[in-house]
């Protein structure tokens, strides 16, 4: 009888055993675990540029002469600035346009009278100023070779005189002439002549014999006097010789560059507000028209009043950088 009770007994744990085989004796894999969200960081906020505005203002400007009372001349566009600005506006001389860049650099002043070359400069590398204005200037009569002032415009050209009944009738045919030429920092009678011929593959050490003189009377007197072949010049030269010789121009002519050089620049500190930017623009814009000051702008810088421009207008001012770099 205990014999058979163990019998079935071990059947039965053998059935159990061998059932719990086929459902699953390996237990179920663990739960991947959840992965806990981390969070997105909350970007810096990006700093904010500081915008100038400001209680007064400095102006720097280079006389074009050595005299002692330009600074005088020059303090009388404080009072109608100041009016039109409501700000207190000081104009200071400066002994150098690079000394300008280096003082709004410095914040030392707030708008510079700048060339191109240095309104480049200023823009370009140091990054610390930007075009507000361009100088306009009385237009130019190629056929009559004299000034026209029923308009203004905000470029000029370089022209080469010949004798009148010289063989050369165009920029090509200055290859192995002498021409007159004066200082290599002079913008219409050197660097952008020396651009151009560049371009028609004239060199200039190679091609040309070239003779520097001290001012553009002197270099038309060259050519008047067959010292030289032609004289490259700003395209107002003979105006200053026909003072003492009318008949220059009977006995000249003159041969235009394709190159359009702009005029000198406003150029205010590169943080100026835009606000202040159309203050100080309209102010200077609304002096160029008012005749009371006209004179004055003349004597001091040679404009006629100003315009808004754009920097495009100097990629010029880069390109003949960029060569003369190269020379």
């Amino acid at each position: 009888m205990f014999r058979a009770l163990a019998t079935i007994s071990l059947s039965f744990l053998l059935a159990a055993g061998l059932a719990t085989g086929c459902t699953g004796a390996t237990p179920p894999p663990p739960a991947a675990p959840v992965a806990t969200p981390v969070p997105t960081p909350t970007p810096a906020p990006a700093p904010v540029a500081k915008v100038y505005m400001p209680k007064e203002l400095d102006v720097q400007f280079v006389p074009l002469t050595s005299s002692e009372t330009i600074e005088a001349k020059a303090k009388q566009l404080e009072k109608p600035l100041t009016q039109r600005l409501g700000i207190p506006v000081k104009i200071k001389v400066a002994n150098a346009h690079s000394a300008i860049v280096d003082a709004i650099a410095a914040k030392k002043t707030d708008i510079g009278f700048l060339t191109p070359t240095s309104y480049v400069l200023a823009h370009d590398e140091k990054k610390t100023a930007d075009l507000l204005l361009q100088a306009s200037r009385y237009g130019f009569n190629s056929l009559t070779a004299q000034v026209d002032k029923s308009m203004l415009v905000n470029t000029y050209q370089s022209v080469v005189v010949v004798n009148a009944d010289s063989p050369i009738k165009t920029v090509e045919d200055l290859k192995g002439k002498k021409i007159a030429w004066l200082d290599i920092s002079a913008s219409a009678d050197y660097i952008y002549p020396y651009m151009e011929l560049r371009k028609k593959n004239i060199d200039l050490e190679k091609d040309v014999r070239s003779i520097i003189v001290k001012g553009q009377d002197k270099a038309v007197l060259a050519v008047l006097h067959n010292e030289v072949d032609a004289a490259i010049v700003f395209q107002e030269a003979l105006l200053k010789v026909s003072k003492g010789d009318p008949d220059v121009y009977a006995k000249t002519r003159m041969i235009y560059f394709d190159t359009l050089i702009p005029t000198d620049t406003i150029s205010v500190r590169h943080d100026m507000s835009e606000e202040w930017r159309n203050k100080i623009a309209d102010a200077f814009i609304a002096i160029g028209k008012d005749s009371q000051y006209q004179q004055l702008l003349y004597e001091l810088f040679t404009h006629r009043g100003y315009t808004v421009s754009d920097d495009s207008r100097f990629n010029v001012v880069r390109e003949a950088n960029k060569l003369l770099g190269a020379k």
